[in-house]
């Protein structure tokens, strides 16, 4: 198994990218954790581990499975305030939306008053959830992202995974 493709590419805010794409043959499941990642450094043995479970779950059996490996570069303080950003008119959107939605439920039953009173305590609810299950990026950060796709077998799956390595981890 050799690497096929390595490029880099910037993507919003000014995010560097280090990209490896590969093809997983029948038989050479073994040598994902052989790959040569030279951008990864310490961070190598975590971003392998991964990619073999990745693999694994994509049950790809007789078939080819491509692989893309993206590991950014460690994020500067300011693109991480601005993926935070990001974080937070996310949550607050979904949070706002479930308000409306629950207070629009119960206002055409209980009443305009009820109605504001659950959408807010919906909405707040909501964004309070989603808050913590949406990650929050610090200067240092690397973000790596896995790809995997096997076509033929029971038809064409395609699988993503993403992670995120804090600064002392890397």
């Amino acid at each position: 198994m050799r690497t096929e493709k390595t490029y880099h590419y910037i993507g919003h805010y000014g995010i560097a990218f280090d990209v490896s794409e590969f093809t997983i043959q029948p038989g050479e499941c073994c040598d994902i954790r052989t790959l040569s990642l030279p951008y990864a450094h310490k961070s190598r043995h975590q971003i392998l581990e991964k990619a073999q479970e990745l693999y694994e779950r994509m049950l790809p059996g007789k078939q080819p499975c491509r692989m893309r490996v993206v590991v950014s570069r460690a994020l500067a303080r300011q693109q991480a305030d601005l993926l935070n950003e990001q974080r937070i008119t996310l949550f607050t959107l979904i949070g706002t939306a479930v308000g409306k939605a629950a207070g629009t439920v119960v206002a055409s039953g209980a009443g305009t008053l009820a109605g504001a009173a659950v959408g807010t305590a919906a909405g707040a609810a909501a964004s309070w959830l989603i808050k913590g299950k949406i990650a929050t990026f610090h200067a240092g950060d690397v973000i790596v992202a896995l790809e995997a796709w096997v076509e033929g077998g029971i038809g064409p799956q395609h699988t993503t995974v993403m992670m995120i390595l804090r600064e002392r981890d890397v």
